[in-house]
């Protein structure tokens, strides 16, 4: 099921997206108003999805972006298990969205980080 990130509102916001599955990865990031950005790649040892980043202003109103991640399996795009957090500190605020494949049920297959400044 997709997952959800609560974002800031009128922040600029830098998303990057690794796999670390020889299992085609497919991330599709959608937000409220705006065409989908589709991320793909396969790989080990974080290997950027492509694109390799893409960044955006957040809204006033509804600041948020859904993930879903998707993994290629006997040649048809088959949804993974997602889930994220999310971490303010002083100087950065952070997000998370990690999935898992049915494949090995490692929670490190298609990874989202999603950066912004306070």
């Amino acid at each position: 099921m997709p997952f959800t990130v609560q974002l800031p509102p009128s922040r600029q916001i830098f998303v990057y997206c690794y796999t670390n599955s020889t299992t085609q990865q497919r991330l599709t990031l959608s937000r409220p108003g705006v065409a989908d950005t589709v991320f793909t790649g396969s790989g080990q040892d974080n290997m950027a999805m492509s694109p390799a980043s893409v960044n955006f202003v957040t809204p006033v109103n509804s600041p948020s972006a859904t993930v879903k991640i998707e993994a290629m399996v006997n040649g048809a795009w088959q949804e993974s298990t997602e889930d994220g957090a999310k971490v303010e500190i002083t100087n950065v605020g952070l997000a998370l969205v990690s999935s898992t494949e049915v494949v090995d049920a490692h929670w490190n297959d298609a990874v989202a980080f999603f950066m912004w400044y306070p």
